[in-house]
């Protein structure tokens, strides 16, 4: 398989549920997402995601029996990828001061910033790490210490 990124790689790694799609991270200066689709030896998308360092790159597991509606609040409107039938795989991409969620159809990639809420003090911090927990839900990790549990795309509990 031939992985493009002209700069080098940070990040690869595999959806579990479907099994043929793969995530990475370049070091690119826009630490570029690319998606793969590593049956077909295609690159499905390729977007940048931030300026500040990305170090860490996770799927929302994705189970089609169970999908939610990704309307997330925008400056009082709503944003959707497409309702409650809707099962696209949502990538979660995060590190120095930033956490941002991904979903695409076709070649059309759009991006939701995590939305903090009352803890925005703790968007200062660094995210290290983050892991699925189903759907609609992921966990992450701070440089401080602290978990978040997202909850469609908003800070539901800070430890």
């Amino acid at each position: 398989m031939y992985v493009s990124n002209l700069h080098g790689l940070l990040y690869l790694i595999l959806i579990v549920l479907s099994g043929n799609i793969l995530a990475s991270v370049g070091l690119d200066s826009d630490h570029s997402l690319t998606l793969h689709d590593w049956s077909k030896a295609v690159e499905i998308i390729r977007t940048p995601t931030d300026k500040r360092k990305v170090l860490c790159v996770s799927f929302l597991l994705n189970d089609p029996t169970n999908a939610f509606d990704t309307s997330v609040a925008k400056g009082g409107g709503v944003a959707s990828t497409g309702g409650a039938s809707d099962s696209r795989d949502i990538v979660v991409t995060a590190g120095i001061k930033h956490l941002k969620f991904w979903w695409y159809q076709g070649h059309n990639v759009q991006s939701q910033h995590a939305m903090w809420g009352k803890h925005r003090v703790a968007k200062r911090s660094t995210v290290m790490c983050v892991a699925s927990a189903n759907r609609d839900m992921c966990v992450s990790g701070s440089s401080d210490g602290d978990l978040i549990i997202w909850h469609k795309f908003r800070v539901s509990y800070r430890s």
